[in-house]
Formats: C-alpha cells, structure tokens, sequence
C-alpha cells in the first residue's frame, strides 16, 4: 500500500482573541472606547440587555470612540465582528 503525504503551507489567517481588543473605561459614563490594535473589526453593534439592536458603528481604524451619553444606567452587550470570528462582551453605563 503507498501512502501520499500532503504538505500544507500556514495560513496567513491570524487566530483573533478577545483578550487582543480592549474596551474601555468600564463602566462607561459618557463615552466607550474600542481598541483593536492590529485585528481588523468590520463592526460594532450595541445591544440593550433585551437584546434590541441600539447602536450600529462601521470601524475604519484601530481605535473607535461609542458615545453612550444618550444611554440609561444599565448592562449592555458589544458584539464586534472582524473578517474571522465575532465576538460579545458585556458592559455597563453609569452616571
């Protein structure tokens, strides 16, 4: 029996992490601030606690600015999509 061994080059696909954005301050009073330093993020969306869609945000450049001034005290979810993977993460606005 022949046996046939294929060899795979590595993909240039970086494997994305949450931990590699960071969200800040949290909690939040007036305005959020995504850093995604070297992942590419495509879009924010916000979602109330519900799950209604409050906010919608295209990302063209390694840091963006959310204001959530117009936003109620309370826990709210940030899903972030880059071109490999989507991501949740849950924060908090108070005044």
């Amino acid at each position: 029996m022949k046996s046939i061994h294929n060899k795979l080059k590595g993909s240039s696909i970086k494997e994305v992490n949450m931990h590699d954005i960071s969200i800040y301050p949290n909690p939040a009073n007036t305005q959020l601030s995504i850093d995604n330093g070297d992942i590419a993020m495509q879009e924010l969306l916000l979602y109330d606690i519900s799950g209604r869609l409050l906010k919608r945000v295209s990302v063209h450049a390694n840091t963006t600015s959310l204001d959530v001034s117009d936003l109620q005290n309370g826990i709210y979810l940030i899903k972030i999509t880059t071109p490999n993977a989507t991501f949740v993460r849950k924060v908090q606005v108070v005044r």
